[in-house]
């Protein structure tokens, strides 16, 4: 909506200032006036009524009353057009003209363009234009008809004094109001030192373009030269570089040197009188008036255009870049998503192989268990009744055979995890310790050189201490056998460590052997498969040790590259001791009871040689 910057007071002073400018701006004017009739070809107090209305509102119509009121008036009586009654009458009618025009061009706009300013838009700016040329038809057809009834003006010369006063109005309207308007509308331009050099540079320069188009500056016969277009360019810069205040004014400063040079009698414009000069003037000023504002208004589309352009690229820009940004991440979670159902998928698949598998395993050991254990006990019985010689090394082999044979149904049994670990508090430095002296023999013949850094303050466990070594065997036994493989130094490095958090405890197990490709990292832990030679593996070693981790609640880990050697983290829990049922057994003796072998042929010969008859 149009606000003015000024005039923010109540409406008695709103009324005066409109009174005091129209009163003032019509006094000039109707000195141009045809003789005794008050109509004049410059009217620009047409364009401040308009413009009145349009920013103060419609309650300022009686200063524009009183303002056309008082100057008729005293412009009749000064000319002594008629008597005094007459004049009063006349000047009313006229003065009410005047005030409709202002009203009805003002409804007129609003009801076709609307309260957004009508020099914005180059549609708007012929919609103002159609809007003069109607409004000013209304003061032009009440004033000549009052002075033709009063007698003041003579019946045949009604059109000229229709004409003239048309367009001296819609002049005045076409020129003046759009200066008001783009002035007073908020905000105001905000000039750089630039940008108000080449303003100052453009009006100054646009001064003596009109000065030498009106000839005022060639001697001779040049007034009659084309020369008045001379002004154009300026005013095309000006709509181009600015905008429509820039536009306007530039055309509101054409109109005024013209005008004055048309005055003394100098110009193109010149003719047999000065209101037949005028009318010519005005004609031409109103022309170049309304193509400078439309041109201004395109440009003005256009830059706003190039804005609005700029500021949804911009606003694009962002949203594509927020998109993208959705999408990396939605990506990313699914690429997790994705990763996790695969690990759960072989996880799964892992485990109906161990069970399809523990089903099977568990079968021949429990079938092989038997055979085994007589196979051992008769054998350890035939060893000690031959003594010593031959036939008792033979029987040796033989106990060492089945033996073997035993430790790989147990190891079925455990990958199976037929047997629950049989928990007590261990000492994880301990355990490790006498598996390196286990293994320490053939380590030793290798040239393999241990290295143990074991945390002197590692906390207690509550695990099974036998597959706990279990797993610290097999380990090192890997990294034995891996290193074997290697020219360069063979070096065995076991740690233990307890995490920051004193939630859990570490044991790292590193080697220098030639290290695992990545594509096996995923099927190291699988069943049967191995990377020895034929012979030399079975495949269930690191199986049964995540399977004796995994069932202590802790969680193994590889890291390897080839040429840079091989880690096996294993990280446990720790787990407080279950409290001791009352009156109960205690853990220990709970679970020595768990299990005993069957009752077989051999330990029942055992027995009687014992004298141990509590099992018959």
């Amino acid at each position: 909506m149009w606000r003015s910057r000024f005039l923010r007071s109540h409406w008695p002073i709103k009324v005066f200032v409109v009174a005091i400018l129209y009163y003032g701006t019509a006094g000039l004017s109707l000195r141009l006036a045809l003789e005794k009739t008050n109509a004049s070809p410059v009217w620009p107090p047409s364009g401040i009524a308009l413009a009145a209305v349009l920013l103060l509102g419609y309650e300022v119509w009686p200063g524009i009353v009183v303002g056309a009121l008082l100057a008729n008036v005293v412009t009749f009586l000064a000319n002594q057009a008629a008597s005094a009654l007459t004049i009063v009458v006349v000047s009313s009618a006229i003065c009410l003209g005047n005030t409709a025009e202002a009203v009805v061009g003002a409804l007129l706009l609003r009801r076709l363009v609307g309260v957004r300013n009508p020099f914005d838009r180059a549609r708007d700016v012929f919609t103002f234009t159609a809007v003069a040329l109607v409004a000013s038809a209304v003061a032009a057809s009440v004033g000549p008809t009052s002075l033709s009834l009063a007698g003041i003006a003579p019946l045949p010369a009604y059109g000229t004094v229709w004409f003239t006063w048309w367009l001296g109005d819609t002049t005045g309207i076409l020129l003046v109001a759009p200066l008001l308007l783009t002035w007073s509308v908020e905000p105001l331009p905000r000039w750089g030192f630039r940008r108000a050099v080449e303003v100052g540079l453009l009006f100054a320069s646009l001064v003596a373009a009109c000065r030498i188009g009106s000839a005022g500056w060639l001697p001779g016969q040049a007034a009659a030269s084309p020369l008045i277009f001379v002004p154009i360019p300026w005013l095309v810069w000006a709509a181009f570089r600015f905008g429509p205040r820039e536009a306007a004014a530039a055309a509101v400063v054409t109109s005024g040197v013209a005008i004055g040079e048309t005055i003394h009698g100098t110009g193109p414009f010149v003719g047999s009188t000065v209101n037949e000069s005028l009318l010519l003037l005005q004609a031409f000023v109103a022309v170049v008036s309304v193509t400078i504002l439309a041109m201004a208004a395109l440009v003005a589309e256009r830059r706003d255009a190039a804005a609005h352009l700029r500021m949804a690229h911009d606003t694009l820009e962002t949203r594509v870049e927020e998109r993208t940004r959705e999408l990396v991440r939605v990506n990313e979670r699914l690429q997790g998503e994705i990763a996790e159902r695969k690990r759960t998928e072989e996880t799964l698949r892992q485990t109906e192989k161990l069970a399809a598998m523990g089903a099977v395993l568990a079968g021949v050991a429990h079938e092989l268990s038997n055979p085994l254990s007589v196979v051992t006990g008769q054998t350890m019985l035939l060893r000690g009744a031959l003594g010593s010689g031959l036939l008792a090394g033979r029987a040796e082999k033989i106990v060492r055979a089945a033996d073997r044979c035993a430790r790989i149904v147990r190891n079925f049994l455990a990958l199976t995890r037929q047997h629950p670990p049989e928990r007590r508090e261990v000492r994880l430095n301990q355990v490790l310790q006498e598996a390196v002296d286990l293994l320490e023999y053939s380590l030793r013949v290798d040239n393999v050189d241990v290295r143990l850094d074991l945390a002197p303050d590692l906390p207690v466990l509550w695990a099974d201490p036998y597959q706990l070594q279990q797993v610290a065997v097999n380990l090192i036994t890997n990294a034995h056998q891996a290193m074997r493989e290697c020219r360069g130094p063979r070096r065995l490095t076991v740690t233990t460590r307890q995490d920051p958090g004193g939630e859990r405890v570490r044991l790292e197990v590193a080697d220098t052997g030639p290290g695992i490709p990545a594509e096996l990292h995923t099927r190291i832990f699988e069943p049967f498969f191995t990377t020895k030679a034929p012979g030399l593996g079975t495949g269930l070693g690191l199986p049964l040790c995540r399977g004796i981790i995994e069932a202590h609640g802790g969680t193994i880990q590889l890291e390897s590259r080839p040429g840079h050697g091989t880690v096996f983290r294993v990280e446990l829990p720790l787990v407080p001791p279950p409290a001791a049922p009352p009156n109960g057994p205690t853990t220990a003796s709970a679970l020595s009871t768990r299990w005993r072998p069957p009752r077989t042929e051999t330990s029942r010969s055992e027995s009687l040689r014992s004298g141990d008859t509590t099992w018959f």
